[in-house]
């Protein structure tokens, strides 16, 4: 038995609401899966899935093959024409960044990872929220005019992973379809690329390959920065004809993008990382026989967690910290990953007690409960509240659901619908920040969509404020 939405309940246009979810069998239905191996882009069948192939993803992959044979293939074809993107939509957005101001978000980025290969490349637009009305609708507000049309984009690689703001002053995106790492100078609304800044083209990025000497980072997906480097996840293991080498985190200087090395982290390949006051964590995919779902890097000294030894539990994804930084929560994936390795339990959210131990000084690293989530759990935001511990939103994108975590009590407080969310952000709300606006990329409904939290207390209500779609989308 699993969590799953149930179809037949919930109306499309339901808008705000309280906690309501069905436990039913699992069946063959499922939602595009953001990460798809980026292999596709040259003209090939799409291999599987993460999480394995579901009905929706085979019809995707005969589609493609059908036009493929046909030299009709949509994604090459159009890469082949040079098909910019659009800078008026967003087109599978996977990530989301908030630039700050004073506490409350000014500035939305997004990146959308052109999953189907419409266009040549992927995007970052950058939305204006200091423009944003709420009550609004795209026709009377179109995102066009949120985002300014000479500095409020920049183009990347396709397949993008998740973007990294650092300092509010340079945000970096890591592509999965050439293995390369891309940044770009944000003020506000304003977008410039690093490497092409002098190049005359300061909004079409060329990206910086994370490969050296033979070495290579393949599909980067997560970043963090720790100790003033720059780290870079990969969720592929490397291999070498029939022979598999082991993975690594990728680093170098985030100020010139320079000294790129790599560190050995045995054979699991990583996804979410997390820079914490007890080392840099991040969490592993499932490999045959050598699984490990959480490790962390403490003086450039990997250590195993032991959450797999623990629980059984063989993948993470995302990373959350406490605001007190003594608490790690991690998403995990159950049965259904790409390796098929069987797994303990279902999808769901890990706390770990990552305070240091009296007696030693390291992480205690002992797991404190696990609280069973939707199918596909995938990407986390920490909510912080007066007296309370924290409220964790969850995007589940196989099962269409972003979930409210409330640490306090220890259970899921509510369940909105969204169409194949992904990357999650939040801003703050209300007096003295008592409430919480979430920012949550939809990826196959191609948009973002804004739900409040008015009461952090009270985090059972909430409301769906608006859908940000651009004009060929609605």
């Amino acid at each position: 038995m699993v969590w799953r939405r149930s179809r037949t309940r919930v109306r499309p246009g339901d808008i705000e609401g309280t906690w309501r979810v069905d436990r039913v069998k699992e069946d063959d239905s499922g939602a595009l899966d953001p990460f798809l191996d980026p292999r596709a882009h040259r003209c090939q069948v799409a291999p599987p899935f993460a999480r394995g192939e579901s009905l929706s993803h085979i019809v995707l992959q005969k589609i493609i093959a059908g036009l493929a044979i046909l030299g009709l293939s949509a994604g090459c074809a159009q890469e082949d024409a040079g098909t910019p993107p659009p800078t008026d939509a967003f087109h599978y957005p996977v990530s989301l960044a908030l630039h700050p101001a004073e506490g409350v978000a000014q500035t939305l980025y997004v990146a959308s990872s052109n999953f189907d290969l419409l266009y040549n490349r992927g995007t970052v637009l950058a939305v204006d929220l200091t423009a944003l009305d709420l009550d609004a609708t795209n026709e009377s507000q179109p995102l066009a005019s949120l985002i300014d049309q000479e500095s409020g984009y920049a183009t990347i690689d396709s397949f993008a992973g998740m973007m990294l703001l650092n300092d509010g002053a340079r945000l970096f995106v890591p592509t999965r379809s050439n293995h390369r790492l891309f940044a770009l100078d944000v003020n506000g609304p304003a977008l410039r690329c690093v490497s092409d800044a002098d190049s005359g083209k300061p909004q079409d990025c060329a990206g910086v390959s994370l490969s050296k000497d033979g070495t290579e980072a393949t599909d980067p997906y997560a970043l963090a920065m720790h100790e003033g480097a720059l780290y870079v996840t990969h969720g592929t293991r490397p291999s070498t004809g029939d022979s598999y080498e082991n993975s690594m985190l990728a680093r170098l200087d985030p100020e010139t993008l320079g000294d790129l090395s790599f560190i050995d982290i045995g054979p699991a390949p990583s996804e979410g990382i997390l820079d914490t006051p007890s080392g840099l964590y991040f969490t592993g995919r499932a490999v045959l026989n050598a699984s490990e779902a959480l490790r962390s890097l403490v003086d450039d000294q990997v250590f195993d967690a032991g959450v797999t030894l623990a629980t059984g539990i063989q993948e993470g994804r995302g990373l959350g910290l406490s605001s007190d930084g003594t608490r790690l929560y991690v998403l995990t994936r159950g049965t259904r990953n790409s390796s098929n390795v069987p797994s303990i339990g279902p999808d769901g959210l890990l706390v770990v007690d990552i305070s240091p131990d009296e007696s030693t000084g390291l992480a205690r690293n002992q797991v404190l409960a696990f609280s069973e989530l939707p199918e596909g759990a995938s990407q986390m935001a920490v909510i912080p509240r007066e007296d309370k511990r924290d409220l964790i939103a969850v995007s589940c994108t196989d099962s269409d659901f972003v979930v409210l975590y409330d640490d306090e009590l220890g259970v899921t407080t509510a369940a909105i619908i969204v169409d194949s969310p992904y990357g999650i952000a939040w801003s703050a709300m209300g007096e003295g920040g008592s409430g919480a606006r979430l920012f949550v990329a939809s990826f196959a409904g191609q948009s973002v969509e804004i739900i409040d939290v008015p009461d952090l207390n009270a985090p059972q209500i909430w409301k769906k404020r608006r859908s940000l779609k651009g004009p060929s989308q609605e």
